[in-house]
């Protein structure tokens, strides 16, 4: 996450909301000191955005040449794939932040299509959105379900706003501008929200990341390293008992 937290305690819940440049209509999370245990299931990625447009032209304009054009167009097809790359490298993470006695273990598990484009249509037009991933999580049953939305993926080719040959800095990694290995700066808005079988909220999740895709940082890792720092920022929220949460939410104020 970029942004700093601020904290509040109401009625037994923990609440918050990242302070970032931009208006925020809900928290941007809330939790509920719930103990989850059993199979999680991790639903498909919930893509509330239209997908990346391919920019064909360089830098002053011109239309790309054949093999440059190719590179173009599967660095944006990775772009698209990568909310469910991420999806998908979510539970190996998740295992890093987890106690070492927690009995549970994480399930991929499909929706059908009528409900996953249900819960896309209510992602986007913000209609009872929540509602319908809790009713979801009941239908699914088990210990819980593990939910991850995406509402903005915006890629931008270095190529087309920088000169090739030239070098210039991306999180202090120095990357070099090239048809060749045609990086793309990456920014996403992503959701995760976790409810028990019951259909009850355990925690739910907002923020902005960014990141860069390229030759070198391929879908994987890019999914993998997204991922992680969604995780990192999901440490204090994750479902634990009420005092725990309290305790935690001292020594990170």
């Amino acid at each position: 996450m970029r942004s700093c937290i601020q904290f509040g305690l109401l009625f037994g819940s923990l609440y918050g909301c990242a302070t970032i440049n931009h208006v925020v209509e809900e928290p941007c999370w809330d939790a509920q000191p719930t103990a989850i245990d059993g199979a999680i299931f991790v639903a498909p990625a919930i893509v509330a955005t239209e997908l990346p447009t391919i920019n064909l032209e360089g830098f002053l304009g011109e239309e790309l040449e054949a093999g440059w054009a190719q590179r173009r167009i599967r660095r944006t097809a990775e772009l698209a794939e990568l909310p469910y790359a991420l999806a998908d490298a979510l539970p190996g993470e998740l295992h890093e932040i987890l106690p070492s006695d927690w009995q549970g273990h994480f399930r991929p598990t499909g929706l059908d299509k009528r409900t996953h484009r249900s819960l896309i249509h209510a992602a986007l037009t913000h209609n009872n959105f929540h509602e319908q991933l809790a009713t979801t999580a009941q239908n699914l049953g088990g210990g819980g379900t593990l939910f991850i939305w995406v509402t903005e993926l915006n890629g931008n080719p270095l190529t087309k706003s920088k000169m090739s040959g030239e070098m210039v800095f991306y999180n202090q990694i120095p990357v070099l501008v090239g048809q060749e290995t045609e990086p793309y700066e990456v920014e996403i808005a992503l959701g995760a929200a976790l409810f028990d079988a019951d259909g009850t909220l355990a925690f739910r999740y907002r923020d902005h990341y960014s990141t860069l895709l390229s030759e070198t940082q391929d879908l994987p890792k890019v999914a993998s390293k997204l991922a992680e720092s969604l995780v990192d920022d999901l440490r204090l929220i994750w479902p634990q008992a009420q005092e725990l949460h309290k305790r935690r939410l001292v020594q990170n104020h």
